[in-house]
Parts: structure tokens; C-alpha cells; sequence
């Protein structure tokens, strides 16, 4: 009998997500959900999940959608938005907190970065969407923004937490390969 663990299917997810249609942070999952806005309910009906989940190269079997609709419903007849991102959200390795908490006490004035402050020191050439997967700067600038929307709670500057929260969502859907890599330029992506 195949694995129809909440693991086993949150990595199917992932997989197939980066395969199928090319997402490799969590900043970009986000993007398209909160674009989309699904009718503002942040409400997906159960009936529509197998579509919704499409949109991201998502195809599990009957056994899988169940396990999925256990965790990540509401009710019987809808599943939560919010539920759904939260299963791709990680604890950052202990690494990438230290490598970031260093990187952003050299880039902070009294403890935060102001949102506009973070284009004078971030180096889109560097960001895992280009350098690893070869995406246009653009288009990883993009991402890179709505990364930092995400992050930023208090809207015009970010804090130590959301800076290590950005990079986790950028982290998040990476191959263990590839995270580590990521890891290892994050004073790089901020020149210093």
C-alpha cells in the first residue's frame, strides 16, 4: 500500500510544485494564492480543491486529497487557504538563523531595515530564482517584493524575526541541495 502520510503528500506537493510548475519559494506560492484571491473568503470548496490544487502542478490520488482534506479543512465542506500555505511552512535550520541574524545586524539602523533601504542593499542577480533556477532578475524581484510584503508585518521596515522569516519562505520549497546552497550566498544576496 503507498504512503498516504500527511509527510508523504506535503512532499508529493512540493515535488510537483517545482516540476510540474516551476515554484521555488514559498514567497511565490503566496504571490499567486493572494493574487488570485480566490473570492476573498480565503475558502476553498472541497468540491474544488482537485482544481485548485492543478493550478500548482498538484495532482494526488483520491487516497492522498483525503489525507490532505483532514488537515487542512474547516468543515466538511470547504478547506482553509491559510491551513493550506501553513503546511509548507518550516522551522529554519539553525544555520540559515545565524547566517541571517549576522547579515542583518550589519544592514539594520535600531533594529530594523526600512522597506525602502532593503533595494539599496539586496542584489537580485543573487537570488536563488536566478542564480539556481535561472529565472529573469525581474521576475526574482518580483518574488523577491512580494516576499517582503509577506514579511514585513508592520509594513515600512522589518525587523530581525521577519528578515529570518523571509529568507525561511524562500528556503521553504528548496531541495536539500539547493537550500543549502541558498544558505551559503545569503551574505552575498545582501553584499556583505
Amino acid at each position: 500500500m503507498a504512503d498516504s502520510s500527511i509527510e508523504f503528500v506535503i512532499a508529493k506537493m512540493k515535488n510537483q510544485m517545482r516540476y510540474n510548475k516551476q515554484i521555488y519559494s514559498l514567497n511565490e506560492l503566496l504571490s499567486i494564492i493572494y493574487t488570485e484571491d480566490f473570492s476573498g473568503s480565503k475558502l476553498i470548496p472541497i468540491s474544488e480543491l482537485e482544481q485548485f490544487l492543478s493550478q500548482f502542478g498538484i495532482f494526488l490520488t483520491n487516497i492522498e486529497q483525503s489525507t490532505l482534506i483532514k488537515h487542512i479543512s474547516n468543515d466538511d465542506t470547504s478547506v482553509s487557504l491559510c491551513k493550506f500555505t501553513s503546511l509548507f511552512k518550516i522551522d529554519p535550520p539553525p544555520l540559515l538563523v545565524k547566517i541571517c541574524k549576522e547579515v542583518f545586524s550589519k544592514l539594520n539602523k535600531n533594529g530594523v531595515i526600512g522597506i525602502d533601504d532593503v533595494w539599496k542593499y539586496v542584489n537580485c542577480k543573487k537570488l536563488p530564482l536566478v542564480t539556481i533556477f535561472g529565472r529573469k532578475i525581474q521576475y526574482a524581484k518580483k518574488k523577491f517584493e512580494d516576499g517582503i510584503n509577506f514579511a514585513a508585518v508592520g509594513g515600512l521596515v522589518i525587523n530581525e524575526k521577519e528578515f529570518i522569516n523571509l529568507h525561511r519562505d524562500m528556503y521553504a520549497l528548496l531541495p536539500h541541495d539547493n537550500g543549502k546552497y541558498f544558505v551559503s550566498i545569503i551574505p552575498q544576496i545582501w553584499g556583505v
